[in-house]
């Protein structure tokens, strides 16, 4: 079973670079070499973009929370859920996981991840683990287009089975995300919440499997 809420009862606002990396363009600059004529047209100008740039650059804060259920011990859960390393080959939305630093399990490593889901683009974010009680606890922080904090929370309702509860506080650092959080907010979490299903299908899998 995989149960994913978004809080939403916080709005604080979302950004995220554009894929391509290329800048916003600038109205303002395309005008202003026409010279004196219209300058009180480039002047209004001028305040509206500001106000756009100040708009784009508010974040947008997301709350997530995920549980995922597993018939199998909780150190067994700890291992295959937390082999990040991993995922490509296992989760289809993970296009690629690189250790930068560490060995992607230990207190102060650092993980690179790129993630597509079925929106049409993809974001690349830093997760470094800060805290890791295992099997119990794993607390990272993300840099990058996702900016915020991710913990895992491991337990054992009842003996041979095992629940894993993830909360993901991030915002956005895109810019054209952010734009259209105010309509698109729902689909973008219903984005996240088909990543993390189609994580649970291909993790229990291997977590339930019996070990050789």
């Amino acid at each position: 079973m995989v149960v994913d809420e978004l809080d939403r009862a916080e709005h604080e606002g979302g950004a995220l670079r554009i894929v391509t990396g290329q800048p916003l363009p600038d109205p303002v600059a395309e005008i202003r070499p026409h010279g004196g004529d219209g300058e009180e047209d480039v002047q209004e100008l001028e305040q509206v973009v500001e106000h756009a740039h100040k708009i784009l650059d508010v974040p947008v804060t997301y709350h997530f929370r995920t549980e995922w259920r597993f018939v199998a011990p909780v150190d067994r859960t700890w291992s295959v859920v937390l082999d990040i390393e991993r995922y490509p080959g296992w989760w289809k939305n993970f296009r690629r996981v690189t250790v930068i630093r560490g060995d992607g399990k230990s207190i102060g490593s650092v993980v690179e991840c790129e993630v597509r889901g079925s929106l049409p683009y993809s974001l690349t974010y830093s997760i470094e683990i800060l805290e890791a009680q295992r099997p119990r606890h794993l607390l990272v922080r993300s840099s990058g287009e996702l900016v915020g904090t991710g913990r895992w929370e491991f337990s054992e309702p009842v003996p041979g089975e095992s629940l894993a509860v993830y909360y993901w506080d991030v915002a956005t650092t895109n810019p054209i995300l952010n734009l259209i959080a105010p309509l698109a907010r729902n689909a973008l979490a219903s984005n996240h919440t088909r990543v993390m299903a189609n994580g649970y299908a291909a993790l229990k899998p291997q977590v339930e499997a019996v070990p050789r």
